[in-house]
């Protein structure tokens, strides 16, 4: 395989540029019956499914389902053969990473990263709490009455602050978003709340970008203790407090997803000690929403461009049918204005042939005169004569009996 980009180790998580990869046939045979496609896949900066179709076309065999099951397993599996290429075949394929999704993070975001990382840096919960900071006090106030006995949230249809806890982890909840803004405040970026729906929600302004944050306990389901068939809102389940918390980013980043968006509580490390990969969420996900609305901004230039093409070249084919509906209708008024004056000359010879001579003045005359007046206002060759019909836009089709 002959790579034309270069892996960079950034702080332990791998980065890959979009330049191209210039895969070679029995080099990825050999990697397909060494590892899961799915593995691989990510190495190579795409799906699983493109790295079956880059398969297909370079005519690779690949393990049947079950395969790695079994290997792991230490039972017998077959190997398929690489079979040889037919005439026309190539041996090579040239891939471009589906790494649209993928963010190549700044030097500056980089270098926050790390000082989150060093020891000095770790956020520490104090034990004995004195003063809270006031948008915790705000919370305590906005703390609300249960609407219903299966939601023990204390903020039960109402967003308080992005604050979805119970009353038993109410307290523990309160020093842990404490501690979050008060380290977030330090490091120079600002918290401010905003009017939602219902009460308010919480937003980290970090790196130019407003991040909507929500602390939350997760919720065990289990059957209620009353159930009564004839209520129609009771429930056969209630909810119970689980005490597992958790700090997410209530955003939308898509298609450019982060590493992560939530940390919570697990067997191992409880959500205070992990309040620096939180941050690290946030510097994250802050270039991902600049991302994000770059895309879109370009995405929006690019359909408003589009858009004028579009209507460019609606307005030229309304203009070229306006024209052939114009070129018809000429067509149409000379053929009229034809056919009229064959009449006019068919009268014209019909009244010599029973009265002789046509004399000026005479009816016939002034009709004939008339007749090529009204010949020469259909054809679109001819100048038209005026007319007293000239004046019949000043009338309604009612009064003119149309």
């Amino acid at each position: 395989m002959k790579i034309l980009f270069n892996k960079k180790l950034i702080h332990g998580e791998i980065k890959m540029s979009t330049q191209k990869i210039i895969i070679n046939r029995d080099d990825l045979y050999n990697q397909v019956w060494s590892k899961p496609m799915t593995a691989l896949a990510k190495e190579y900066g795409i799906s699983d499914v493109g790295l079956a179709n880059v398969c297909k076309k370079l005519n690779i065999p690949r393990p049947e389902s079950g395969h790695w099951a079994k290997v792991q397993a230490g039972k017998d599996v077959t190997i398929v053969k690489l079979p040889s290429l037919k005439p026309g075949e190539t041996d090579t394929y040239e891939l471009n990473p589906e790494d649209n999704s993928k963010i190549d993070l700044p030097e500056e975001i980089l270098e926050l990263i790390v000082k989150e990382r060093m020891p000095e840096n770790k956020i520490v919960i104090p034990e004995k709490y004195i003063r809270y900071h006031k948008m915790i006090n705000n919370i305590v106030k906005e703390k609300t009455v249960k609407y219903f006995s299966n939601n023990p949230y204390n903020s039960s249809f109402r967003n308080n602050f992005g604050f979805k806890i119970t009353d038993s982890s109410f307290d523990r909840a309160l020093k842990i978003f404490d501690a979050l803004i008060k380290a977030l405040e330090t490091r120079g970026y600002a918290v401010i709340t905003k009017t939602a729906e219902r009460g308010k929600d919480t937003f980290i302004v970090i790196n130019g970008s407003e991040l909507k944050i929500i602390l939350s306990e997760k919720l065990k389901q289990t059957p209620a203790k009353e159930y009564d068939v004839n209520r129609l809102w009771n429930n056969k389940f209630e909810n119970i407090p689980s005490g597992i918390l958790k700090l997410e980013i209530d955003e939308y980043f898509s298609p450019y997803e982060t590493e992560t968006k939530a940390v919570r509580d697990t067997p191992t490390q409880k959500l205070e000690d992990r309040l620096n990969e939180f941050i690290i969420a946030l510097l994250k996900g802050s270039e991902a929403k600049k991302k994000r609305e770059e895309f879109f901004e370009q995405e929006r230039i690019k359909a408003q461009k589009e858009e004028g093409k579009r209507q460019a070249l609606l307005h030229e084919i309304k203009n070229e049918k306006k024209k052939l509906e114009k070129f018809l209708d000429n067509i149409k008024t000379y053929y009229q204005s034809y056919q009229m004056r064959l009449y006019i000359k068919a009268v014209e010879d019909d009244f010599v042939k029973k009265n002789g001579e046509i004399l000026i003045g005479s009816d016939i005359e002034k009709w004939i005169k008339w007749a090529n007046d009204q010949a020469d206002r259909v054809d679109p060759l001819k100048d038209s004569p005026p007319s007293v019909l000239d004046n019949a836009n000043k009338f309604s089709s009612w009064e003119l009996g149309r």
